[in-house]
């Protein structure tokens, strides 16, 4: 009976919240018992363990510990049957540090179980990136795809939702559960998730032209119900499609969900949000002391990719009805003169743009970690794989052959010329398989941000620095 326990984040700085993942024997959830030290109680389920699917053996739910200290590592256990988890964590920490010391925060995106370049490498480097001493990641975002439920690609999928969920169900249990895939990075500090596409379909709600089930209305109904109950149950923390806010002062997360709730195209990407990112912004407008950060799914900076090439491979956001009203609210920050911090994966590259208003300080910067491991390209990977032994042959040492460089930032944000994207010339980023680590310092009404890429490969366990900016 296989059991998992890992830090998930917290409004709360007094609250540990948990989540917890059991493949059990039985059809029935197990009885739990818990050790929390240093805790005023048990924990209390927010989300009782339950079957994820009807009469399947595959448990999760979620659960808070409460009068915890906020200055210790908890050391807290769970038994399920005869199968004890056990979780060394912190609670989500309640500000950035004053005395010099960073807040880390580890964001990564985009995870093919099948092409890691070496077996359980992204849970080693979890490991090692929780033992990073001052560079240990207080916080984790993992920001789309950290399953692929749509691959392989040409396999058939049968119009049934108990085969889809029995489907989806194993894919994440591999990559949550089993050792080997994302375990050490999930253990590593308390984490929220966004869904991008590939956690329901590649460009997802439109038909795929090579998934045959979401050729019809009624397949794509059936899937995407399947794969919403999957999220749920393996990463959801907020209500289904909802924007998640917390904080960690300055600091001021709106983590959007771009996809779970979007609109056939061109209707809307955050159907019925709109007021919800306004009042967050207004808010840190009001206050004066705060600093937006943005997590999507997708980039807000990538251009409209337009019908045709949408409706083939992925829509951006810009393409969608509300991307003028989303990006038009985004921009209050920088005019109010707070600064604008955007997070995201997708891509299949890193990079870090820096923009600012025209004759003003930097006031608007995005990162973006992708990806953990690169998903295949059907019938375009082996040639390319083969065309990079060939070259190999000849003395080429590129170890990322099927990767993307980095892409140019666009000219201006949103098209808007008050805002130019100064780096252009010389793309700062990473090629390769990577996760992020992201740490904040104080730095008098700012933070400074000084962006490390870990390399996901055995012959490389250190973290690369590829980025160092102000935001204040």
């Amino acid at each position: 009976m296989p059991v998992r326990l890992y830090p998930r984040v917290a409004q709360d700085p007094a609250k540990i919240r948990l989540w917890l993942g059991v493949l059990s024997d039985q059809s029935v959830a197990p009885t739990l018992s818990w050790s929390t030290p240093g805790a005023s109680g048990s924990p209390q389920a927010v989300r009782a363990l339950t079957a994820v699917r009807p009469g399947g053996r595959v448990f999760t739910g979620e659960f808070e510990v409460t009068g915890v200290n906020p200055a210790h590592i908890h050391r807290i256990s769970v038994t399920a049957g005869d199968e004890t988890a056990v979780l060394h964590t912190r609670t989500t920490p309640a500000r950035v540090p004053d005395d010099g010391s960073p807040l880390n925060v580890l964001v990564a995106s985009c995870f093919h179980y099948k092409t890691q370049r070496n077996p359980g490498i992204a849970s080693f480097i979890g490991s090692v990136i929780a033992q990073s001493g001052t560079r240990s990641p207080h916080l984790s975002l993992f920001l789309g795809d950290q399953v692929y439920l749509d691959l392989p690609t040409f396999e058939p999928f049968e119009d049934d939702s108990a085969w889809l969920e029995q489907r989806f169900e194993d894919d994440y249990v591999r990559n949550f559960i089993e050792p080997g895939y994302l375990s050490g990075l999930l253990e590593a500090a308390p984490a929220a998730f966004l869904p991008d596409d590939h956690e329901y379909w590649n460009n997802y709600p439109e038909a795929f032209s090579l998934a045959s089930n979401t050729w019809t209305r009624a397949g794509r109904v059936l899937w995407a119900g399947a794969a919403r109950r999957l999220y749920e149950a393996f990463q959801a923390s907020s209500p289904h499609g909802k924007p998640q806010e917390f904080e960690v002062e300055p600091l001021a997360f709106f983590l959007a969900d771009t996809r779970s709730l979007r609109e056939n195209h061109p209707g809307n990407a955050l159907p019925g949000e709109a007021g919800t990112l306004h009042a967050w912004v207004s808010n840190i407008i009001t206050r004066r002391d705060a600093i937006g950060v943005v997590a999507a799914g997708q980039s807000f900076l990538d251009e409209a990719t337009g019908s045709v090439q949408g409706k083939w491979s992925d829509y951006a956001l810009a393409d969608y009805l509300d991307y003028p009203t989303l990006t038009t609210e985004l921009k209050r920050l920088p005019e109010s003169d707070r600064p604008l911090l955007l997070l995201t994966g997708d891509v299949h590259y890193g990079r870090v743009a820096l923009a600012r208003r025209v004759g003003e300080r930097l006031n608007l910067a995005e990162v973006i970690s992708s990806p953990m491991s690169l998903v295949e390209v059907a019938g375009v990977d082996p040639i390319r794989e083969g065309w990079a032994s060939a070259k190999r042959i000849f003395g080429s040492k590129e170890q990322w052959p099927l990767h993307s460089d980095p892409k140019d930032p666009p000219a201006y944000f949103a098209g808007d010329k008050h805002f130019e994207f100064e780096n252009r010339e010389g793309t700062v980023g990473q090629r390769g398989d990577h996760v992020s680590v992201l740490s904040f310092f104080r730095q008098g009404t700012g933070v400074r941000v000084e962006v490390r890429t870990w390399i996901l490969h055995i012959d490389a366990v250190s973290p690369h620095e590829i980025a160092r900016f102000e935001l204040r």
